[in-house]
């Protein structure tokens, strides 16, 4: 499965699952039992001083966000405060005490602090995967997009959410269904963050591209070839039967080498215990990858 397993990523999880239920499924709260925060008529207000006041001046990030959220009132700084919260969930190149820090100095606006024993709080300590510094550098935009896609889903029937919220692929559409899900980061991050047995931990729609192009010769049914997520699926579907009884990150090692060319190759090449059937050969795909990544560097497999 496509989860990341890491010391600390169960705790990443838990504070993703309580997001998807206190405040998608419902219109609770992150950081304050019994308060309903994440309602249609706070996002409006969020939506309407951030989204529909730009400021694009010179200042810092926080001195912006800053004027223009403080004067909404105490709910809607608290809901920005919890939108930056989800927002950091997924970076492991944000650093915990920035997490921390942003997002208390964001509820002190309105006389609060971080809990300190939250989901959130604890999530903070880590990352599941880097957004590289683009995703810092378009945080306005990531936020806005983040704000815009739960203010269209606010708006959707209770069935429409619970259908969605139960199936991965009906919520791919739903977040689909937001303008700029293209391009945006946080598109990938809540794919993984909710289903993270469907989706990869991979932030960049370009890296998909290049895992899809790597492995192509592993899919099967290509009818949804516009969709890079589905054939992400299959691919990792037919690799978990390939390397049976292993731990498979697209990111580390071995797989890593099949995609992604980096300037400094791997150490050594790991063991791999392949099953091997004779009327399917595709786990020549795999060694042909490796065997192409290594080459490159000097190595043989």
């Amino acid at each position: 499965m496509a989860r990341y397993s890491s010391d600390s990523s169960e705790n990443i999880y838990e504070a993703a699952e309580q997001f998807r239920e206190e405040c998608l499924r419902r219109d609770g709260s992150l950081f304050f039992d019994r308060t309903p925060l994440w309602t249609v008529d706070n996002l409006t207000k969020l939506h309407e001083v951030f989204v529909g006041s730009p400021d694009e001046g010179e200042r810092t990030f926080t001195d912006k966000f800053r004027d223009q959220i403080r004067p909404a009132g105490q709910p809607v700084i608290r809901l920005a405060a919890e939108v930056l919260a989800v927002y950091f969930l997924f970076p492991s190149n944000v650093g915990a005490f920035r997490k921390r820090e942003l997002v208390g100095e964001v509820l002190s606006w309105a006389g609060d602090s971080l809990p300190a024993e939250c989901a959130v709080a604890k999530a903070f300590a880590t990352g599941i995967g880097s957004g590289g510094q683009g995703y810092n550098a378009r945080q306005p935009y990531e936020i806005g997009f983040l704000i815009e896609f739960c203010l269209k889903w606010k708006k959707l029937s209770p069935d429409e959410q619970a259908k969605a919220l139960g199936d991965p692929w009906q919520f791919e559409s739903a977040i689909d269904a937001t303008e700029g899900a293209e391009t945006r980061q946080i598109r990938q991050m809540l794919l993984h963050l909710l289903f993270p047995d469907d989706f990869e931990r991979i932030a960049s729609s370009s890296h998909k591209g290049q895992v899809v192009n790597a492995f192509k010769e592993l899919i099967v049914d290509s009818t949804n070839n516009q969709d890079q997520d589905k054939l992400l699926l299959q691919i990792r579907r037919r690799l978990e039967g390939l390397l049976p009884d292993q731990e498979l990150d697209l990111y580390e090692s071995p797989l890593r080498a099949a995609w992604y060319d980096e300037s400094e190759g791997f150490d050594d090449f790991p063991d791999l215990e392949m099953s091997y059937d004779t009327r399917n050969k595709s786990y020549f795909t795999v060694l042909r990858g490796l065997a192409r990544h290594f080459a490159r560097k000097g190595l043989r497999v």
